[in-house]
């Protein structure tokens, strides 16, 4: 879906996100990519991965069609305010994290320098003050994996062929996993959602890189540390159900998108999205191309 709104392919596409699907993408293929809050689009019709995870939601090339795409899969019409002079948390547990690329770094703080110039407000949350960003990870895939276990089983007896033999490891990894390892996870996403919400207090938005590296070269294997470590910076907000945009920060000097997140607070996809194009209009990414386009 990505690739295809970056190609010109298409205006807008669906995409689904559990761990960052939606988002990953979309900062690889240097578009705008939505996660709204757990629930706003209505899955239906749609292969359950873990229940409690899934989300839908569009992916373009701006954060306006991204709007328009939104309303039309919720029924709903968002209005927001404009906010003049925004103010957003950078959460450095995430963005000084030692998998996080030099690039990516940059870039991000060659954004935060343009928001500064255009008159909005950067506030830093610094290290130590959130759970261990890889904490995070491994819970959640303590709460994924038992449940895509349980969702897959049936497609798996009816049609195993069609599954590759790491996606039936790990559905048996899922039954493998202890129920009170899967309970824990559980009780940790409240507490998760407990620290975001309280770095939220008082400024519009969260920021954080989308993708803790640029576009990889070639596929990570399904499962392993590499595939894993690039859902650092989306699982948590999975594992919180709050809304989560993914907007271009600019490119690498080999000319390879980077992916900018901002997290906004439960059911409030109107402002966030607002934020969002508020962003795009102060750093002009946008309306960029990589070196040599």
């Amino acid at each position: 879906s990505a690739a295809a709104v970056a190609a010109g392919i298409a205006d807008g596409a669906f995409g689904t996100d559990t761990g960052g699907s939606i988002r990953l993408p979309a900062a690889y293929c240097g578009v705008v990519g939505f996660k709204p809050t757990f629930g706003n689009v209505p899955l239906q019709g749609v292969q359950a991965l873990s229940p409690t995870l899934d989300h839908g939601g569009p992916l373009a090339n701006d954060v306006a069609t991204t709007s328009m795409l939104y309303n039309w899969m919720t029924g709903d019409k968002l209005v927001a305010p404009c906010i003049r002079r925004m103010t957003f948390v950078v959460l450095d547990d995430y963005f000084l994290h030692a998998t996080v690329q030099t690039p990516v770094q940059l870039a991000i703080e060659t954004a935060l320098a343009r928001l500064i110039t255009a008159g909005h407000i950067i506030r830093h949350l610094h290290t130590g003050l959130l759970s261990s960003p890889m904490t995070v990870v491994e819970a959640g895939i303590l709460v994924m994996a038992p449940e895509a276990a349980i969702a897959l089983e049936a497609f798996e007896r009816a049609a195993p062929e069609r599954l590759t033999d790491a996606t039936r490891a790990q559905i048996a990894e899922g039954f493998a996993i202890p129920a009170v390892w899967h309970l824990r996870a559980l009780a940790f996403r409240q507490k998760l959602a407990s620290e975001f919400h309280a770095a939220l207090e008082g400024a519009d938005a969260l920021i954080l890189p989308t993708a803790p590296t640029v576009a990889p070269g070639n596929a990570a294997e399904v499962g392993s540390n590499d595939d894993l470590a690039q859902m650092l910076c989306t699982i948590p907000f999975n594992m919180t159900g709050q809304p989560a945009a993914t907007i271009p920060a600019g490119f690498t000097r080999d000319g390879l998108p980077v992916g900018l997140q901002l997290i906004g607070n439960y059911l409030q996809e109107a402002k966030l999205l607002n934020v969002a194009h508020q962003f795009q209009l102060a750093t002009d990414f946008h309306m960029r191309k990589p070196p040599g386009y």
